[in-house]
């Protein structure tokens, strides 16, 4: 045991005043954080200024994904100084690994990860430029990599401020640079910060963009998150708001292509953070048949799985050595004692010993093998409020099953743990469940349903009852989740009353519309929702405003009511992409309303095409 896990760490864990354990840590900087078993204690402390330490020592001591795992942990610590910390990290590592720019990048742009590990990731950049100054140019690349990103939530002003402030201070000319770039860009969320860069004040980008100021989609922007981008649904959208925020239960009705899926996932972006879990499945030494369930925090999991397989293997090639020690030394002195004494009773003696000691050796290895947990649910890092859609699916898939094991005797049978397959309840741990289509729902399921979100666990049972997995049932496991049903009007008949009044007891029933009133503002989300098709389906070019105008006038036409449009926004969606198509086929770099009229054509139901025919 070194100094670190002998005195530092236990004396740390005593100390309950921040600034002696902090000014203690900083004495004994240089001794502590430099295994990686050292910092993974550090990690595990429930001593911030231990915490902080790690995330300091992280990337001398680990390397890669390892690092970055470990370094995305901390940056969602509760404490503000572990997460400035973890940036620090972060910009150690990528000094270390530059090649790691285009995944900070990604993770930087994606809204979907949260504020914390964005922020962090950012802040990064400030510690390349400061004490990296050869890496100045892999720093600017992650800050406009954001500052191209819609300007939301800490990213208003952010940008701006590291530019204007951070690296004026370090780098003035390069910031100088910078700021004329992003002015004369074609990007409007650049130009935003390069102008808040220089003190103006000046209205975000994204929000208020009014008709008169685009001539095609390519100059309205898209909403980095889902629930901006749903068009229409303006009461859906504040009460699936609520629902995540306060993880109430939704049900959602309507018509067909109204952006029920849309919402389910856009609430699931809105969750807020929670503990994240791994779950695990070990052998139960009373009774095989009912295996052992625990959960772990994220990320560990795997870490725990990796300890336990190294340490089988070692155990397994140690245990090797001795049996071939211990037949070279069998066959050695059977063979002297043969030499010395001219007889066949030693001979036969090393035989019989060999073979016993072979009989003990097929008994023995299986046995240590099985001991190896099976990682049930392992989360990545940075956690992700999971969503899960599980429309359609059987029993076993929904509620999780045991496979079959075609050895079931004989030493080569599976342990019963590494059987186990969670459902898709289990999955959703920590966050949406969607079940779209709630008719086809069987009864049982339902009542199995009701079961889980009373309970928030359940246990994974084998469900074919002629499988070898019949007999086993796991411990209880986790699965509290948010469950958002939908389907429509005809489905609520089919819907089991006790599950109804579950949802609406603990949540939310919401009617989907399926038209709106034709306003300047409902033509204006149009025009975003074509932009959104557009970039979503990333083969087409932009459209005209005409040719949006016709895709406008399309909807009121599908919503036979005059002053007002459809939003059966998943043909429209296979509208555009079909107006789309044809202006590839005819090599335009936009779609004109010709195109949409020759789509239209193209796009007629097989019941109208058939009508035509006869």
């Amino acid at each position: 045991m070194n100094l670190c896990e002998a005195v530092v760490l236990p004396v740390v864990d005593r100390i309950h005043h921040p600034a002696i354990s902090l000014s203690f840590l900083r004495h004994f900087q240089g001794f502590v954080g430099r295994t990686p078993g050292e910092v993974r204690r550090l990690m595990s402390s429930p001593v911030w200024e231990a915490r902080w330490i790690a995330s300091q020592k992280i990337a001398t001591v680990f390397s890669g994904e390892e690092a970055w795992t470990c370094l995305c942990r901390l940056a969602e610590d509760a404490e503000r100084n572990v997460r400035e910390g973890a940036a620090h990290g972060f910009g150690f590592l990528l000094a270390r690994a530059p090649n790691l720019k285009e995944r900070y990048k990604e993770t930087i742009c994606d809204h979907h990860v949260s504020e914390k590990l964005r922020r962090a990731l950012l802040h990064s950049a400030v510690v390349l430029w400061r004490k990296f100054p050869e890496h100045l140019e892999t720093a600017t690349f992650l800050l406009e990599a954001a500052a191209a990103q819609p300007p939301l939530g800490c990213f208003q002003t952010i940008g701006a401020h590291l530019l204007a402030v951070e690296l004026m201070k370090s780098h003035p000319q390069t910031a100088q640079d910078l700021k004329k770039e992003w002015a004369s860009s074609l990007n409007s969320n650049l130009k935003y910060h390069a102008a808040r860069a220089d003190g103006q004040k000046v209205k975000s980008p994204g929000s208020h963009v009014q008709p008169e100021d685009w001539a095609d989609t390519s100059g309205i922007p898209v909403p980095g998150d889902i629930l901006s981008q749903v068009i229409g649904q303006d009461q859906a959208v504040a009460i699936i708001r609520i629902a995540a925020r306060q993880r109430r239960f939704v049900l959602l009705m309507g018509r067909p292509g109204t952006g029920k899926s849309m919402l389910a996932q856009a609430m699931a972006e809105q969750v807020p953070d929670r503990e994240p879990e791994d779950v695990m499945a070990s052998p139960n030494s009373k009774y095989a048949m009912n295996p052992v369930v625990e959960t772990v925090p994220a990320g560990t999991g795997r870490e725990r799985l990796e300890q336990t397989q190294n340490a089988q293997r070692h155990a397994r090639q140690s245990l090797q050595f001795l049996w071939w020690s211990l037949f070279a030394g069998i066959a050695v002195a059977g063979t002297v004692l043969s030499f010395i004494h001219k007889g066949w009773v030693f001979p036969l003696i090393t035989v019989l010993t060999a073979l016993v000691l072979f009989w003990f050796k097929k008994r023995i290895v299986p046995a240590g093998q099985g001991a190896i947990p099976k990682l049930l649910i392992s989360h990545p890092v940075p956690f992700r409020a999971p969503f899960i859609d599980a429309t359609g699916l059987q029993a076993g898939a929904l509620f999780g099953d045991v496979r079959h094991d075609p050895f079931q005797s004989g030493g080569r049978e599976t342990p019963p743990h590494q059987l186990l397959e969670p459902g898709a309840i289990h999955l959703a741990n920590k966050g949406i469940l969607f079940i779209d289509e709630a008719g086809t729902l069987s009864m049982e399921s339902q009542k199995h349903l009701l079961t889980v979100i009373q309970e928030k666990k359940f246990p994974i049972i084998g469900r074919l009852m002629n499988s070898s997995g019949s007999m086993v049932r796991s411990e209880p496991v986790p699965c509290d989740f948010t469950l958002v049903l939908a389907g429509n009007e005809e489905d609520i008949k089919t819907m089991h009353p006790a599950l109804r009044s579950r949802i609406t007891g603990f949540g939310y029933e919401i009617a989907t519309a399926s038209m709106i009133a034709d306003t300047a503002e409902t033509r204006r989300k149009f025009g975003q929702f074509v932009a959104q098709e557009i970039r979503k389906d990333g083969k087409i070019p932009h459209f005209s405003r005409a040719a949006v105008d016709r895709i406008i006038e399309q909807a009121g036409t599908m919503a036979g009511r005059e002053g007002y449009l459809s939003l059966r926004l998943r043909e429209l969606g296979g509208l555009v992409r079909a107006a789309g198509d044809m202006a590839v086929s005819e090599e335009k770099s936009l779609v004109e309303p010709g195109h949409v009229v020759k789509a239209l054509k193209l796009k007629k139901s097989i019941e109208e095409q058939m009508k035509e025919q006869l």
